[in-house]
């Protein structure tokens, strides 16, 4: 499937608006390369059933892991290229989990775009980008991907699958 997750972000499919922030959007609705979802959806799912597929795979793998049983709550793509740092932020609360998948064709980890955790008080993890690797993470903790440098050979890519606890 990982051949297939990087055609999403090089296909025809990945005709949408890439906006960096979804309070950025003036529109009532976004694509996300080829993820289509509704600002006002709930769901955040969107209508991508390749995405929605993998998502659901990884929320029974990670259930098997957590012995907790998740429901997948939003999916979003992302595409950094160099020098286009985040910021800290989170994806939901206490009994939310996120997958970050790790989504280039290929990366030199000398290139950057390590993920970031914040464990409080300027204390920092670091996580190297390894394609079609990915992070398990608490949704409440504060984490941010950093940029590629100036040495990468193309952007970094990753989809980010965040869960529920029910």
């Amino acid at each position: 499937d990982f051949d297939t997750t990087v055609e999403h972000f090089y296909s025809q499919m990945s005709n949408g608006v890439v906006i960096k922030r979804e309070s950025d959007a003036d529109l009532n609705s976004v694509r996300w390369l080829a993820l289509s979802k509704t600002l006002q959806d709930d769901q955040g799912l969107g209508d991508d059933f390749f995405l929605i597929n993998m998502g659901t795979n990884f929320q029974f793998l990670i259930q098997r892991q957590l012995k907790r049983n998740l429901k997948l709550k939003r999916i979003n793509t992302n595409i950094q290229f160099a020098l286009q740092d985040s910021t800290f932020h989170t994806d939901g609360g206490a009994y939310g989990w996120t997958f970050l998948l790790y989504c280039s064709p290929s990366w030199d980890t000398n290139w950057g775009g390590e993920f970031i955790i914040c464990k409080g008080n300027d204390d920092y993890i670091g996580v190297p980008y390894i394609p079609n690797r990915g992070v398990l993470f608490r949704a409440d903790i504060p984490h941010r991907g950093a940029a590629p440098n100036l040495h990468s050979k193309g952007p970094r890519l990753s989809i980010a699958f965040t869960y529920v606890e029910v």
